[in-house]
């Protein structure tokens, strides 16, 4: 029994010693894996923090870069004037290569980084256009954390020559950034939309501040009239599904039909008319209730976006290809003391800025003059055939003639890259000798004229008896008017594209024509556009954009007497008569397609291309473009 006993208690130790055992082998293998782990996370956190020193290296070089070449564009007062394009090529390459020859290094808390630019090329777009104002640089970055590194390389657009917001839309209005940041320093009507009868607008609309709708369209015509059509056609642009509205403000259908100036100028917001507010409508901006602001079912997606503000700074422009010129030798073309220049000249390989003079008697004896002297303020005509690379002048131009060529590109058989022309007076172009409110219809006295290259424009812009070819960039420190014209474009992606601090008003084209006038353009006011497609018939390839839009349409026929030979104005078929002129009835509006609108503005994604071209040409950097990340290794 004591043997059986001694037995047991053996068993037991042996048990207690193995499950001890058993226990200690867990417990190191547990300890083990726990510390392996430990490691493994700590090496794991290493390399995250390792990237993300890299990936901070790189951000930080590439805001130090923009920063730098920003300062470049101040002057001492630090105000922005800009760079000749040379000169910002030449500070933006100085400023690569000092990255690129030398590391930056830095430690910080968590570790450490080096950073060196690689290489850098010429940026180039999807259309094979190189832009020697940005560049493609590769950063290579090295981030060490705890002794574990990483490498991390991106490549990086910096530079100029992005293409500005407001070119994406076919209709887009402005808000400036003073009344952005105070409603009392609006200007009357600021980023309002105004869509008086049937326009039809393909692609995406903007609008910072209120859409206002109607379905007639006003004319003046022996006094106000609003004329009954439809309301407006949104239709998308080519390749897209739908197409887009962004609102600021709210959507209002116009009921009033009177007071044209007050409605305009103040919308619903009048408080000077206590009338006026009770003729608008409230439209809610969901998507089943914007199709009740457009015609045909036709109606956009509203939609939220974040926007750059138009950057365009037209007089800052001006007045640096000003400080341009001013340095500039000169050369004063003289053609016999007379002011019209019919010869056709080619000046597009002199440096020298070419000046239009003429002379002038200073001191008469009797009748007879004892001294001229020569003058370049006059009002200078020019036909023929011309090329220059700088053109200067301190009066007024008019560019007239059929066959008439006036090219701003310098030689256009090279990559010339640096030609404007600098006018301190006003621009006219085309035939305005003709009495066209006698004669709106005679296509024959628009004068054929090809425009090329920049435009700086003190004064104002015409372009009247026009039928012309544009592939152009003007600032205008004016107003811009455009009437009983047709304008193309002048190449492949050509357009004229203008930005004015004026108003912009195209009105009188193609008038009672069941055929178009064509303009392809873009358009952009620091303060009003207004356009008819009442009276007149025009079609808009291109966009539109300014602090308040203002758009009068019909759909299909208008004439100076009734359709039909019964002149009876009961009769949808006769048309209705306001004044002088007869207008489709609204019946009849309705069964045609938004084709047949008077007014058509349709957006051009080629209009970027001439923006980008023209862009490159131009003589003076004034802004910088966001580094933009093109691929991250």
């Amino acid at each position: 029994m004591k043997d059986k006993i001694l037995n047991e208690k053996g068993y037991s130790l042996l048990l207690t010693l193995m499950v001890f055992l058993l226990f200690t082998v867990l417990a190191v293998s547990l300890l083990s894996i726990t510390l392996a782990g430990t490691k493994s996370n700590q090496a794991s956190e290493d390399s995250v923090q390792a990237t993300e020193l890299a990936v901070k290296g790189i951000d930080r070089i590439t805001n130090e870069i923009n920063s730098k070449l920003y300062k470049e564009l101040k002057n001492e007062s630090g105000e922005i004037t800009g760079l000749p394009k040379d000169v910002f090529i030449e500070k933006l390459e100085q400023i690569l290569n000092s990255y690129k020859l030398n590391n930056v290094n830095m430690d910080t808390s968590t570790g450490s980084y080096t950073v060196i630019i690689e290489d850098y090329v010429d940026s180039v777009d999807s259309n094979g256009i190189r832009n020697p104002l940005k560049k493609k640089v590769t950063f290579k970055s090295t981030g060490i954390a705890d002794g574990k590194q990483k490498e991390v390389k991106t490549v990086i657009e910096i530079g100029a020559g992005a293409v500005p917001d407001i070119l994406n839309y076919a209709v887009g209005a402005n808000k400036s950034n003073a009344c952005l940041e105070n409603k009392n320093r609006c200007e009357n009507g600021e980023g309002n939309v105004f869509f008086h009868g049937s326009s039809t607008i393909q692609g995406d609309i903007k609008v910072d501040g209120d859409l206002i709708i109607s379905d007639r369209a006003y004319a003046y015509l022996n006094g106000e009239k609003w004329i009954k059509s439809l309301l407006p056609t949104s239709l998308p642009s080519r390749g897209d599904t739908n197409s887009h509205i962004v609102i600021g403000g709210n959507i209002y259908k116009y009921t009033g039909y009177d007071g044209y100036g007050d409605h305009v100028n103040f919308g619903p917001n009048n408080k000077y008319n206590i009338f006026l507010p009770n003729y608008y409508q409230l439209i809610r901006k969901d998507n089943d209730s914007v199709k009740s602001a457009f015609s045909s079912n036709n109606a956009p997606i509203v939609v939220n976006r974040n926007h750059e503000k138009p950057s365009i700074q037209v007089i800052k422009e001006i007045n640096s290809i000003e400080s341009i010129f001013n340095k500039k030798a000169n050369f004063k073309l003289s053609e016999d003391g007379r002011q019209t220049f019919n010869k056709g000249y080619d000046y597009s390989k002199d440096n020298r800025k070419i000046i239009p003079s003429h002379t002038e008697c200073t001191d008469w004896f009797w009748f007879i003059c004892t001294r001229y002297s020569t003058k370049t303020n006059g009002d200078y005509i020019f036909t023929g055939d011309n090329k220059f690379k700088f053109f200067e002048t301190d009066g007024n131009l008019s560019i007239s003639g059929n066959g008439t060529k006036f090219a701003i590109d310098g030689d256009l058989s090279t990559e010339d890259i640096e030609a404007a022309a600098f006018i301190k007076g006003n621009l006219t172009i085309g035939n305005t000798r003709i009495d066209y409110e006698k004669d709106p219809n005679n296509v024959d006295n628009y004068h054929s004229i090809d425009i090329s290259g920049l435009y700086f424009i003190k004064g104002n812009l015409t372009i009247k008896g026009a039928k012309a070819r544009f592939n152009s960039m003007m600032f205008v420190d004016g107003d811009v008017n455009i009437e009983y014209s047709q304008l193309s474009g002048l190449g492949q992606y050509g357009s004229l594209i203008i930005f004015a601090t004026g108003d912009i008003r195209i009105v009188n084209n193609s008038v009672n024509q069941n055929d178009p006038s064509y303009i392809k353009g873009f358009f952009y006011s620091d303060k009003n556009f207004e356009m008819f497609g009442v009276g007149s018939n025009i079609k808009i390839e291109g966009g539109v954009s300014a602090r308040r839009i203002v758009l009068n349409a019909i759909r299909g026929r208008a004439a100076e007497q009734y359709f039909c030979k019964n002149s009876r104005s009961d009769s949808p078929q006769c048309g209705n008569k306001y004044g002088t002129s007869v207008f489709e009835h609204e019946s009849v509006q309705k069964n045609l397609p938004p084709e047949k609108s008077r007014l058509q503005i349709i957006h051009d994604q080629y209009i970027e291309e001439t923006y980008k071209e023209l862009k490159i040409k131009q003589p003076i950097v004034t802004n910088i473009d966001l580094p933009k990340i093109i691929e991250r290794e």
